[in-house]
């Protein structure tokens, strides 16, 4: 299983959790009780669904760090791979051209790394 799909698997959760709050948030004890009890469990109620929306907050951010963790890796195996290419070239004219966009390549990438590692 790979970061992104891990990811998702997050994401999805969090939609369940969106669903579950939404209809705990249609919730009033007005009626039920009043005075200390309704506030006592009024501002508890409200305090649950905080935290349970900063946690998802949270998750969101785990999942985004998790795709741009994919994007790294995958950006780093190719790198590998064009390195290799690279590597097995003969350094004559008529291989400047992919030379130079090889090493092109590997720098947009390497560069795309830096970001994303300083991102994650």
């Amino acid at each position: 299983m790979g970061y992104s799909s891990i990811a998702s698997s997050i994401r999805n959760k969090v939609k369940s959790v969106d669903t579950a709050l939404s209809s705990v948030k249609g919730i009033s004890f007005t009626g039920v009780w009043s005075g200390d009890a309704y506030n006592t469990q009024s501002s508890n109620l409200n305090d649950s669904l905080n935290n349970i929306s900063s946690q998802r907050d949270l998750a969101i951010k785990l999942a985004d760090a998790l795709d741009k963790l994919q994007q790294y890796k995958d950006n780093k195996e190719k790198i590998e791979s064009l390195q290799s290419q690279l590597n097995s070239l003969a350094n004559t004219e008529e291989n400047a051209s992919l030379i130079s966009s090889l090493r092109n390549q590997i720098s947009q990438l390497q560069s795309a790394n830096n970001t994303l590692r300083s991102d994650i």
